[in-house]
């Protein structure tokens, strides 16, 4: 009869750690694998409770007047514009969606900086490193942009539903019909900004906790992966360095130009993790080899791009 071995714990954490150690890009790219889906769901989330918040609005302001003029028969648009409960409900209805909008961006910042310190800690580790000892205030100053855009968002949602309910040349429904096509655009708008100040959040987070570690580019490609992000995938740069705003590869302009890090547009799934040099000595996954995909990448859409082009000739 074989007797039994026993492992301890600790053993079993030692030999773990000896394999991680060949293969610690990969356990990244695994961990944010696993945890991306939720992180991408809760930004979107944030940004469908935000737009839903500005069509359901508008849309009540839109019946609202519609109720006004049918009860005020033969009266100009222009005439119930200037009625001060008309006047009132506009500015009250745009500020209460405005609110919600900063209200959401808020929460989801403090959600997402939640997660991104805990996937911040749990990458450095991977990583062989100590993760950085940080406060969540340290990093919050993107989210007074995100409200300044809610603000400027606001005033311009105002200013165009006071022109169409002001232009004498357009009847009830067309009016509707404008303050439809407002909300639409405004409400976009506004889950663009719900959406980034999640994902704005968390990868601040992450980033934090890498301190003075040397920080790489990763994207998660799919189908509607932008050339901008494509460039920058496996690139790597020291801690006190920005990422350029021009892709060093695909040449294309990010949509925020002052987002140094990810997210580089609403809905971007790109992530930093924490590179240091002896992991260049690592089996699997390489900066080398993350390059040479993006280049690939970026190929096969200028391929595709000139072909369609040829098409449609």
């Amino acid at each position: 009869m074989m007797s039994s071995v026993l492992v301890s714990d600790e053993e079993v954490l030692s030999v773990l750690l000896r394999l991680a150690v060949n293969n610690r890009l990969s356990l990244m790219l695994e961990l944010i694998d696993a945890r991306r889906p939720t992180i991408i769901k809760l930004a979107t989330d944030a940004g469908l409770d935000v737009r839903r918040q500005w069509l359901e609005a508008l849309s009540e302001l839109a019946d609202y007047v519609a109720l006004v003029s049918k009860n005020n028969p033969g009266k100009p648009i222009r005439d119930i514009l200037n009625r001060a409960d008309v006047q009132d409900a506009i500015h009250r209805t745009i500020a209460e969606s405005a609110s919600v909008a900063r209200t959401t961006a808020l929460e989801s910042w403090k959600t997402a900086q939640k997660r991104g310190l805990r996937d911040g800690s749990a990458l450095m580790k991977i990583a062989g490193e100590v993760p950085k000892d940080v406060d969540v205030a340290d990093f919050h100053a993107y989210l007074s942009r995100i409200e300044a855009d809610i603000t400027r968002n606001s005033a311009d949602a105002v200013n165009q539903v006071l022109v169409a309910l002001s232009d004498e040349r357009l009847s009830v429904t067309q009016v509707r019909s404008r303050i439809s096509t407002i909300a639409r655009r405004h409400g976009s708008r506004a889950r663009a900004g719900a959406n980034v100040a999640f994902t704005k959040g968390y990868n601040d987070a992450v980033l934090a906790r890498f301190g003075d570690t040397p920080k790489m580019w990763v994207t998660r490609f799919g189908p509607n992966t932008c050339p901008s992000c494509a460039a920058l995938h496996g690139k790597v740069i020291p801690a006190a360095n920005d990422f350029p705003t021009r892709g060093v590869r695909g040449g294309t302009k990010s949509v925020f130009v002052d987002l140094l890090t990810p997210p580089r547009h609403p809905l971007c799934h790109c992530v930093l993790v924490p590179f240091t040099n002896d992991m260049l000595n690592d089996t699997g996954m390489t900066p080398k080899a993350m390059t040479a995909f993006a280049l690939n990448f970026l190929a096969e859409q200028s391929a595709q791009a000139a072909a369609e082009a040829e098409a449609a000739t």
